[in-house]
């Protein structure tokens, strides 16, 4: 009897010996892919691409519903987990699968499989010592992915399932816009400093934050609006700084669409929450909201300037940031986080530190939206 016992003790022991060890090689031999920083309409990239495009060769796309709707794509045998990149150009409605190592002749005889439906269509060109397979999407997607043995399945899904809670952060101006200066302080350049560290902060968090842009990029007020209302986000927060020829203004705005009434928590309760937070965690001074829409430009010079930019007759003029809360429909508020032309403020706005107190108390107003509109 105790030698039947130690015999089954002995098996179990193997057993989970076994199992153990099996556990241990799947983690061991996971295969990771580089989920790369998505780039965004209008920066060096999207013009190298142009260059690029006019030297691709078309991939072979096949239909092929036992796949679908994932798409298959074949990779040499000595390609490596970590030698692959996905960059997601959303504004662009374009994916990018980057293969380290891979050549485009290989590429030449290879079809790519599966549910090709949502895909205009697909190239593949060099760059430097990758393959960048191209593939030009029917709207904005994200993607899953699975890889197996010399295959990568791709599948693209909409945003909204994968993803319970969806914001865009719009960094003012950009590009040759460097919207307004002062003693060498652009707007542009704070307002993208400020959305980075947003975007930071919840970047391992159940919301997904999507950017209008992610660099020095022009990207038009239409093709924000554009992106905008294709993703349908639950929340819009532009950041901009603002400025008067009255040096003593100083202090935050929050503009906001009052024509546009969306029930629960909409423009108004966005904009009251986000100047709450941003002046608390900055320190500053709260001068009010703003009812976007209700400012005549006639005879300034900032109308001047709309004018020959916008190419309108009219003396009733959209700045950049009502034109975007005119045209989304979403919840949405332009945050005017300080004054360039006041110098105290300035002083304040140069400095980093001072940036990420703004951001921070961004941050705080999406953390209280979310606990406002928990279901």
């Amino acid at each position: 009897m105790q030698e039947r016992l130690m015999r089954y003790t002995a098996l179990i022991t193997t057993v989970l010996a076994l199992v153990s060890m099996a556990v241990m090689l799947r983690f061991a031999s996971a295969k990771t892919i580089v989920i790369a920083e998505e780039v965004t309409a209008g920066s060096g990239a999207e013009q190298e691409y142009a260059e690029k495009k006019q030297e691709s060769i078309p991939l072979h796309l096949v239909e092929n519903k036992a796949v679908s709707p994932s798409v298959c794509i074949p990779l040499p045998e000595d390609v490596r987990p970590d030698d692959i990149v996905i960059e997601n150009h959303y504004i662009e409605h374009r994916i990018n699968v980057i293969i380290a190592g891979a050549e485009t002749s290989y590429y030449k005889e290879k079809e790519i499989n599966g549910g090709i439906g949502s895909i205009r269509a697909a190239a593949c060109y060099k760059e430097s010592d990758s393959v960048v397979l191209a593939f030009q999407m029917d709207g904005l997607y994200e993607h899953k992915y699975l890889l197996e043995e010399h295959a990568l399945f791709l599948e693209f899904v909409n945003p909204h399932e994968m993803y319970d809670r969806i914001i865009v952060l719009d960094a003012g101006h950009g590009g040759a816009d460097n919207g307004r200066k002062e003693h060498g302080l652009k707007e542009k350049d704070a307002s993208l400093f400020i959305v980075e560290q947003v975007r930071n902060t919840f970047e391992d968090s159940g919301v997904r934050i999507y950017c209008t842009r992610q660099e020095d990029a022009s990207i038009s007020a239409e093709k924000r609006i554009a992106f905008i209302n294709e993703l349908r986000p639950d929340l819009v927060i532009s950041v901009h700084l603002n400025a008067s020829e009255e040096q003593s203004l100083y202090g935050t705005e929050v503009w906001y669409n009052e024509q546009y009434v969306i029930p629960v928590f909409g423009n108004v309760e966005l904009a009251d929450l986000l100047e709450r937070c941003v002046v608390r965690a900055a320190d500053g001074r709260a001068n009010g909201l703003v009812a976007c829409g209700s400012r005549m430009l006639q005879g300034s010079k900032e109308a001047t300037e709309q004018k020959q930019k916008q190419g309108k007759e009219t003396d009733v003029l959209y700045t950049e940031e009502e034109e975007l809360l005119m045209g989304v429909r979403a919840p949405a508020a332009v945050l005017e986080a300080g004054y360039l032309t006041n110098p105290r403020e300035r002083q304040l706005l140069e400095q980093e530190a001072y940036q990420k107190m703004i951001a921070e108390g961004i941050c705080d107003a999406i953390r209280q939206w979310e606990e406002q509109t928990e279901e």
